[in-house]
C-alpha cells in the first residue's frame, strides 16, 4: 500500500509538472567520470531515465533496458543502471518507476540445478508488465528528445551508437527487438530463448528463430549452472552462426550481481566494458573480450565462450600494486606490444615513468587519460619497436598508497629502484629498463638513476633540475615551479582502480592515505635558505631533493643520459648544467615546457637513442651529441648540431646600460655610458589569467628599458646572457627580475631570456659542480644581506640561455622590474606603498649586460 501511495504522488507530481518536467528519483551513484541520476519524465510515462549529472563533451550513447521478469518498475535495476549511465552513457529502461531493490551484500546459497534448460511456462493469462515494443519507443522519443530545440537533451544523445540489453524476460526483450537496423549491439544477462518450441514467456513471442536475424555482436552473461537461464544462453550461443559473441558464466546465480554488489557490481563492470568496446572504440576494452589473452578469459572466476569476435586492437595493458621495500603498494601500468590480438612472447626491454599526475585516470568528460607522458604517437612507434612501455603512480598520488614525505625525496628514489628491479624480474622483459619523463617526471629518471638500480641502463630526460634550491628558489625568489597548490583528493579518486580492484575499495582506502602526504608549495616556501631546515621534513631539504649531491653516483653509475629542453622554458638553464656535469647526450628545441620540439624527430629520436642503449643497435658513430634550435628572429629558425652547445663557453662582449640615446630613450650600447641614477616605483600590477604561463610575455612599461640602435648587421646570439647591476632601494630586500628582449622593426617584442635576484641573496661563490663560469649563489642563511636604505650593491646574475639570430635592423632591449607575473605569491609579496628601485649606470661600476654575441658569418 504505501509504494502504490508513492506512486500515486510520483505521478501526480509528474502529470502536474507540465509536458516536459522531469522528476528526480533517489541519489547519485555511480563511479564514472560523472554521478548518474534517474528521472521520471512526463512526456514518457512508461520509462524511467537515466544521465550523468555533468553532460559530458560528448554526445552520449543510447543504451535501453528491459526489466527482469518483464516488470514495469524502471527503478528495479538501479544501481546497474545509473552505473552504466555514470560512465557516458544516455539510459532508458522500460517502466514506470515504482520502487528500487535495496542492495544486499548476503544473497541465499544458489539453488542445486534441477537442468540443463529451463523449460518453458505456461502462457500466461495476463500480459507482462511491459512490452519488447517499449524498447523501441525509448529509442524513437530518444531520437526525437535529441533533435528537439530547446529541450533538455538536446544534441546530449549519440543515435548512430545504440545498444540494447535486458535481464531474464527483459533479456527476451531485447533479442526481440535486436533485428531493429539502429541497434549496433546488445547484452543478454541471465537470459536466453527457451529451447522448446511453445510460446516464450508470456509477450515476448520469439523462438531460436529470432537467433539468425540478429546482425550486432551479442553479449551473454550467465549466473553459472545455478542460473535457470544457463542452459537457454548456452543454447543461444551455440546456435548463433553470423554474429560476434562473447559469453561469460559467473557462478552467482539468476540475480547476477545486480543487488549483491556494489553498482551493480561485475554484471555493471562487464556491461560498461562491453559499451566501450563496442559503442566507443576503445581498444582496451576489447582486451576484456577477445582473443586467447582476454582479461575475463584468464579470469579464474570466469567460463567464457568466444565465437567470430574480431582480435583486440592496441597493446595489452595489465594494472597491478607492486610492494616495494617498506611494503607501501604502488600502483603499476604495464602496456605490453601485441600483433594481431596477441602479445609478443618474446623478452623485451622496458621504458619506465614514474609519475605524480596519476598514470591513469578519468577526466570530467569521461575520458581516459593514460600512458603518462607517453604521447600516443610516441608510444605507439615505441610498441611497435617492441618496447613494453610502464607508468607507475609515486607514493601518495594517483592509485598508489602512502604517503608523500616530499617532492622528489630519497624515499621516492628508492622506490623507483624496487620498481625497476621488479621490471627487470618479470618474465616478459629481457631485464633492460629504460626511464623516460618531463618536468616532474624528468626529475624522478635523475632521482631514480643516482640510486643505480643494475637493471637501468639510460633515461631520457626534460625539463628537469640539477640543484634544485638554484632552480625552485632561483636568485632567493620563489616562482611558479614546484608551488602551485596540491590537487584535492578528489582529482586522485578520478584515477582508475587496477585491475583486481573491481570496485575500487583499494583506490578509496589508498587515496585517504594521501591526505597526510607534504604539502608542496608550503615545503618550498618554508626553506628561504639553502642550508634551512624545512619544518615539515625535519632537514635540510634542498640537499636531500638536489639532486647534485649525487653526482658522482649518477657519474658511477655508467647509466647513458639524454637530456632535452626548450629555449622558452626556464629549466632549460639546468638542464644545459646537469648534460654538461655528466656528459650527456643534449637536445635544446624552440617552444614551451616539454612540448616535443617542432621540426625534429623527436619520436625516431627516443626510439633510436633507447634502441642503441638497452639493445645495442649501433648508430653512427660521427652522430652529435647536442642538437639545438636557433631562432631566425621572425618565426622560423633552422636546427644546429655539433659535439657541444656553442653557449655553454660563448664569449660574451659587454653592453652597458645607459642614461640616454635614441630618441632620448635609455640606451643598451657597447660603449661605457655617462654616469646616471634612474629610478622607478615597482609594479605589483602585472598579474595575468594564466595559471600556468611558463614564458613571460613583455614587460616593458613596468619598470626601466633600455634598447639598443638597431644592430648593423646580422648577429648570433647563443648562450648565456648576465647581467651586472647596481641598485639601490627604500627597502632592505628589492627582487629584481630582467628580460632581454628582440624587437622587430615594426615594434613587435619577443622576450628571449629572462633571470631575476633578491638583493639579500646576492652574494656569490663557488659551486659544488661545473657552472660553465656563471655567477653562482650559494644562498646560505649567513650570506643574507639585506640593504641598508638606499646602499648602493652590485647584483651579478645569470638570464637563461637563448639561441637566436638577430637580423639587420632589429634591437636588442633589456628590461628591469620588481615584480613578475609568473608570482604566485604576489599577494604576498607586495609591499606598501610600493618600494623604489634605483639603477646605476656609467662610470667604472655602472650597470651592464654581457651579452654572447657573434656575428652570423663568424668575423668581427
Amino acid at each position: 500500500m504505501a509504494a502504490k501511495f508513492r506512486e500515486l504522488i510520483l505521478l501526480c507530481s509528474v502529470l502536474g509538472a507540465g509536458a516536459t518536467s522531469a522528476v528526480p528519483l533517489g541519489e547519485a551513484s555511480g563511479t564514472g567520470a560523472s554521478p548518474a541520476i534517474a528521472e521520471s519524465r512526463a512526456e514518457l510515462p512508461g520509462h524511467t531515465v537515466y544521465h550523468p549529472v555533468r553532460w559530458p563533451a560528448q554526445p552520449m550513447p543510447l543504451y535501453v533496458w528491459g526489466n527482469g521478469a518483464c516488470r514495469d518498475n524502471g527503478l528495479a535495476h538501479g544501481a546497474y543502471l545509473r552505473q552504466v549511465a555514470s560512465h557516458g552513457y544516455f539510459v532508458v529502461a522500460a517502466g514506470r518507476p515504482r520502487e528500487e531493490r535495496p542492495f544486499n551484500p548476503d544473497p541465499p546459497p544458489l539453488a542445486a540445478p534441477t537442468a540443463t534448460t529451463a523449460p518453458a511456462p505456461a502462457p500466461r493469462t495476463t500480459p507482462d508488465e511491459t512490452q519488447a515494443s517499449q524498447l523501441l519507443e525509448a529509442i524513437e522519443w530518444a531520437t526525437r528528445e535529441n533533435a528537439r530545440a530547446g529541450g533538455d537533451f538536446q544534441g546530449r544523445i549519440d543515435l548512430s551508437r545504440i545498444a540494447v540489453g535486458g535481464h531474464s524476460c527483459g533479456g527476451l526483450q531485447a533479442l526481440a527487438v535486436s533485428n531493429d537496423p539502429r541497434i549496433d549491439t546488445t547484452l543478454v544477462l541471465n537470459s536466453g530463448i527457451y529451447v522448446q518450441p511453445v510460446g516464450g514467456q508470456g509477450g515476448v513471442q520469439i523462438d531460436k528463430s529470432q537467433l539468425t536475424r540478429l546482425h550486432g555482436p551479442m553479449l551473454y552473461l550467465s549466473g553459472g549452472p545455478g542460473d535457470i537461464a544457463h542452459g537457454n544462453a548456452t543454447d543461444d550461443v551455440a546456435r548463433i552462426a553470423q554474429s560476434p559473441v562473447f559469453f561469460g558464466a559467473l557462478p552467482v546465480g539468476h540475480g547476477g550481481t545486480f543487488w549483491t554488489e556494489r553498482d551493480g557490481g561485475e554484471w555493471a563492470r562487464v556491461s560498461v566494458r562491453w559499451l566501450d568496446w563496442q559503442l566507443k572504440a576503445d581498444a582496451d576494452a576489447s582486451w576484456d573480450f577477445a582473443g586467447p589473452a582476454c582479461r575475463l578469459c584468464t579470469d579464474r572466476r570466469w567460463t567464457v565462450v568466444q565465437k567470430r569476435l574480431p582480435p583486440p586492437s592496441g597493446p595489452l595493458r595489465q594494472s597491478l600494486y607492486v610492494p616495494v621495500r617498506d611494503g607501501t603498494l604502488l600502483a603499476m601500468n604495464l602496456y605490453r606490444p601485441a600483433r594481431d590480438g596477441v602479445p609478443l612472447a618474446v623478452r623485451a626491454p622496458v621504458l619506465f615513468s614514474f609519475t605524480p599526475y596519476r598514470a591513469r585516470f578519468r577526466e570530467a568528460t569521461g575520458r581516459v587519460t593514460e600512458m603518462g607522458q607517453f604521447s600516443s604517437s610516441n608510444a605507439q612507434a615505441l610498441l611497435d619497436a617492441g618496447y613494453v612501455l610502464a607508468v607507475a603512480d609515486i607514493r601518495g598520488k594517483g592509485a598508489s598508497f602512502g604517503a608523500r614525505r616530499g617532492f622528489q625525496d630519497r624515499t621516492e628514489a628508492l622506490d623507483g629502484y624496487d620498481l625497476i628491479q621488479w621490471l627487470a624480474a618479470q618474465p616478459w622483459s629481457d631485464g633492460k629498463v629504460g626511464m623516460y619523463g618531463c618536468s616532474y617526471l624528468g626529475g624522478t629518471t635523475v632521482h631514480v638513476a643516482s640510486t643505480a638500480p643494475p637493471a637501468l641502463r639510460a633515461i631520457f630526460t626534460g625539463a628537469t633540475d640539477l640543484d634544485k634550491f638554484d632552480f625552485v628558489r632561483n636568485g632567493g625568489i620563489t616562482a611558479q615551479f614546484n608551488t602551485r597548490p596540491d590537487e584535492p583528493l578528489s582529482d586522485d579518486l578520478m584515477s582508475l582502480p587496477v585491475d583486481a580492484d573491481r570496485d575500487g575499495a583499494l583506490l578509496r582506502m589508498a587515496v585517504a592515505q594521501h591526505a597526510r602526504n607534504t604539502p608542496m608549495a608550503a615545503l618550498w616556501y618554508g626553506m628561504p635558505f639553502r642550508d634551512s631546515v624545512s619544518p615539515l621534513t625535519g632537514n635540510r631539504f634542498w640537499e636531500e631533493a638536489g639532486p647534485y649531491p649525487y653526482l658522482d653516483a649518477l657519474k658511477r653509475s655508467g647509466i647513458a643520459s639524454y637530456l632535452w629542453s626548450n629555449f622558452e622554458d626556464e629549466p632549460t638553464a639546468q638542464v644545459i648544467l646537469l648534460a654538461e656535469n655528466l656528459g650527456s647526450q643534449l637536445l635544446l628545441g624552440p617552444g614551451s615546457h616539454c612540448v616535443p620540439p617542432p621540426g625534429f624527430d623527436f619520436a625516431g629520436e627516443v626510439r633510436r637513442y633507447f634502441d642503441r642503449t638497452l639493445k645495442g643497435i649501433p648508430t653512427d658513430p660521427a652522430a652529435p651529441r647536442v642538437h639545438w634550435w636557433r631562432g631566425d628572429g621572425k618565426a622560423g629558425g633552422t636546427w644546429q648540431q655539433a659535439s657541444r652547445w656553442p653557449g655553454a663557453d660563448a664569449t660574451r662582449e659587454t653592453w652597458y646600460l645607459a642614461p640616454g640615446g635614441r630618441a632620448h630613450e635609455p640606451a643598451l650600447q657597447p660603449q661605457r655610458a655617462a654616469v646616471a641614477k634612474p629610478s622607478f616605483r615597482v609594479n605589483y600590477d602585472v598579474a595575468t589569467d594564466d595559471y600556468f604561463a611558463f614564458w613571460v610575455s613583455s614587460q616593458h612599461g613596468r619598470g626601466l628599458s633600455f634598447t639598443s640602435a638597431p644592430l648593423p648587421g646580422a648577429q648570433t646570439l647563443v648562450g648565456f646572457p648576465v647581467a651586472h647591476l647596481r641598485i639601490a632601494s627604500d627597502t632592505p630586500a628589492p627582487a629584481l627580475f630582467a628580460y632581454l628582449e628582440l624587437l622587430a622593426p615594426d615594434g613587435s617584442a619577443k622576450v628571449l631570456s629572462v633571470g631575476r635576484l633578491a638583493a639579500a641573496y646576492r652574494k656569490t661563490g663557488a659551486a659544488p659542480y661545473a657552472v660553465l663560469g656563471l655567477p653562482w649563489h650559494p644562498g646560505l642563511a649567513a650570506d643574507h644581506a639585506p640593504l641598508q636604505r638606499w646602499q648602493e650593491a652590485d647584483l651579478d646574475f645569470a638570464l637563461t640561455p637563448v639561441s637566436q639570430t638577430v637580423p639587420v635592423g632589429y634591437r636588442l632591449r633589456f628590461v628591469v622590474t620588481g615584480a613578475d607575473p609568473r608570482q604566485r605569491n604576489l599577494a604576498q609579496l607586495r609591499i606598501d606603498p610600493a618600494p623604489t628601485i634605483r639603477l646605476t649606470l656609467g662610470g667604472a661600476t655602472g650597470s651592464r649586460l654581457d651579452l654572447p654575441l657573434q656575428p652570423l658569418d663568424g668575423k668581427r
